[in-house]
């Protein structure tokens, strides 16, 4: 899974993926060097603490920390974050099918009056399906506040986040990545 996430990146810098693991209470750090799989390194520290609270974030800062002091060598300019399935919302929006600007309007109408603190939520989202009548967008929402937590902590460790996922999304996009033909357009 996580070497299809690595797979990805422009192979003129190291890649590396950092999955935070809820079930273990372990953050896993993962490299690959161009693609190639017999490159790959694995590295895990443990958090053991409640997910997102003041104690997880200290202790994530102390991970990166160690893994930057043990691994020197290694870039970090190009880091895909891996979050747990349970930290993302998930739903789906149908809108009447208008132009474009105007479905986009309505969807932003939609997200706000169903979700009464979309204020503190990061949306993203994409079409699902459309015919002559609907248009039906998949919605993917994460709290801001845990985005810029993670974000900022990154950054105080030079750490370039330039992707962030969820588990199922990378597990899907990995099976992807070596099986084309599971691709459906």
């Amino acid at each position: 899974m996580l070497e299809a996430v690595l797979s990805k990146f422009d192979n003129a810098v190291l890649p590396m993926v950092i999955a935070i693991d809820e079930d273990t209470e372990n953050i896993h750090f993962y490299t690959m060097n161009e693609g190639n799989r017999s490159t790959l390194t694995h590295d895990v520290e443990s958090y053991r603490s409640s997910l997102f609270s003041d104690d997880f974030y200290e202790k994530f800062n102390n991970a990166l920390k160690n893994y930057r002091e043990k691994n020197p060598e290694v870039s970090m300019q190009k880091v895909a974050l891996v979050l747990p399935n349970r930290v993302f919302m998930y739903d789906t929006i149908n809108v009447p099918a208008i132009k474009k600007q105007a479905m986009a309007n309505s969807l932003t109408a939609s997200i706000n009056s169903l979700y009464k603190n979309h204020n503190e939520l990061k949306f993203n989202n994409y079409a699902l399906a459309q015919n002559k009548q609907y248009a039906t967008y998949g919605i993917i929402g994460i709290r801001k506040e845990i985005l810029l937590k993670l974000k900022k902590i990154c950054e105080e460790n030079q750490i370039g986040v330039n992707a962030i996922t969820f588990n199922t999304n990378a597990i899907i996009n990995g099976a992807i990545n070596f099986n084309p033909d599971l691709k459906t357009e």
